[in-house]
C-alpha cells in the first residue's frame, strides 16, 4: 500500500502508429510526463507503454493493463499521460475498470 502523503505514479504513454519504428513518440510522451512529476513532486513507479498500439483496434494493450493492475492493487495512486486520449478513446473502457 502507499503512504497517503506520497504520490506514487505509474507513467503511461501510448502511441496508436509508430512510422518510424523507433518508439520516439512513446520517448516524447514519456520525456514530458517525466518532466511534470518532477515539478509536481511525484515519485515516478515505473512506465508503462503500449507502442504502436491503436485504442481504438481491439487489440490488447498490456502496458495499460499493468497500469490499471498497479491503481488497482494500490501499488500507484496516480497516473501521468500525456494526454486523456493516450489513456482511453470510450469513457465506457476507463468508467468500467475505476468504477466499481
Amino acid at each position: 500500500m502507499t503512504s497517503t502523503n506520497t504520490v506514487n505514479a505509474i507513467i503511461y504513454a501510448r502511441i496508436s502508429q509508430d512510422r518510424e519504428g523507433a518508439g520516439l513518440g512513446v520517448d516524447r510522451q514519456t520525456e514530458d510526463a517525466r518532466d511534470l512529476a518532477e515539478r509536481l513532486g511525484w515519485r515516478v513507479l515505473r512506465v508503462e507503454a503500449d507502442n504502436d498500439i491503436s485504442a481504438y483496434s481491439g487489440k490488447p494493450r498490456p502496458g495499460y493493463e499493468r497500469m490499471l493492475a498497479a491503481i488497482e492493487s494500490g501499488e500507484a495512486n496516480a497516473v501521468i499521460a500525456w494526454h486523456a486520449d493516450r489513456l482511453h478513446r470510450r469513457t465506457i473502457e476507463l468508467v468500467s475498470r475505476v468504477v466499481r
